[in-house]
């Protein structure tokens, strides 16, 4: 698979990562890699995990999370 916005420049570089909001293959210098925290149901309450997960987008979905 090939990154998305590469391939808009007429290049062909090699995907590192899927967007985690429209599923585009992202190569190392576009894919956008931040925290989010993890919380699950426990008992009556909710759960936040002490280690944060990955979420890996391009950046027109990092700019449309952050905005709304």
């Amino acid at each position: 698979m090939h990154c998305f916005d590469c391939a808009a420049l007429g290049r062909e570089t090699v995907a590192v990562a899927l967007c985690q909001g429209c599923g585009a293959g992202q190569c190392s210098a576009h894919v956008i890699v931040a925290q989010r925290a993890v919380r699950r149901l426990a008992g009556l309450g909710q759960v936040s995990s002490p280690d944060p997960a990955r979420r890996m987008t391009c950046a027109a979905c990092h700019g449309a999370s952050r905005t709304a």
